[in-house]
């Protein structure tokens, strides 16, 4: 009676085993679909860019709206290696050599979605010749034979770059440069952590032809003549400002300098008008 009643037991914990099993196997089971995502957006467009620094991150989520499992053969960039965009797929880097360009085998969860998130870094001087700013694209591309395409944007502009330099300290630990300057007009520099550097002869004249990144601060020695173009643009229209400082106390020459330019900007407005 003993060994029936344990027969009985092990027969019924089998087809326990096997009932669950069956259960959950569909839940398992991945089919190759193509064509039928859907995206949070068919375009993204990352924010401007500047010349060899990296973008933000930006994000598109990928929804499987249907009922089954999928299974997304292939998921590229449509310029493969060559492209500028860098992808992770849910936090899967892609296929090696591919790695940030290509994922094969994408699997789904019916009724669930993914995050693609893309970065971008751009040498201007790559894409073009002679030129401030550049529109670059590229798309993504879901699947093989029937792709779905979401399209990528960037403006990428060259710009002027002025950040303090770094150097190795004696004791081997990387420094940054630093400002030094007289603090209390004592006629002694003091010493201080502002991390920046005073601006050479040569880059005391800012003009519109690219934007400048500054990194930390960038300082005026006193006496020196500091001047700023600044264009606005607006539907077709230019119009050109320029301002010009001097910082402390400049040479007699130096004021002689701006005094007559000021005059001289003056009449010929009124020669214009």
């Amino acid at each position: 009676m003993k060994s029936n009643f344990i027969r009985i037991s092990k027969i019924i914990l089998l087809l326990s085993v096997v009932l669950i099993w069956s259960s959950c196997r569909n839940d398992l089971d991945f089919e190759k679909s193509e064509g039928d995502l859907i995206f949070s957006k068919d375009t993204v467009y990352l924010d401007t860019i500047f010349s060899n620094i990296g973008s933000s991150t930006y994000t598109l989520k990928v929804y499987n709206n249907s009922n089954s499992n999928i299974l997304i053969p292939r998921i590229r960039l449509q310029n493969g290696p060559q492209s500028n965009y860098r992808l992770n797929v849910d936090g899967m880097t892609g296929d090696t050599p591919l790695a940030g360009n290509e994922f094969t085998n994408v699997e789904l969860l019916a009724k669930d979605s993914m995050y693609v998130f893309i970065e971008t870094t751009v040498d201007i001087q790559e894409l073009v010749t002679n030129e401030n700013q550049y529109l670059y694209t590229d798309r993504i591309e879901f699947g093989e034979n029937d792709i779905q395409k979401v399209e990528l944007i960037t403006l990428v502009k060259d710009a002027i770059f002025i950040y303090p330099q770094q150097f190795i300290s004696e004791d081997g630990t990387n420094q940054i440069e630093t400002l030094n300057f007289d603090i209390d007009g004592d006629g002694i520099e003091d010493q201080t952590s502002i991390q920046g550097r005073f601006l050479q002869s040569n880059e005391l004249n800012f003009t519109n032809e690219k934007p400048y990144v500054i990194y930390g601060y960038a300082a005026v020695n006193n006496g020196d003549i500091l001047n700023i173009d600044i264009t606005v643009m607006l539907d077709g229209w230019h119009g050109d400002t320029s301002r010009m400082f001097w910082v402390g106390k400049p040479s007699i020459k130096a004021i002689k300098l701006i005094e007559t330019t000021f005059e001289a900007m003056w009449r010929g407005i009124k020669v214009v008008k």
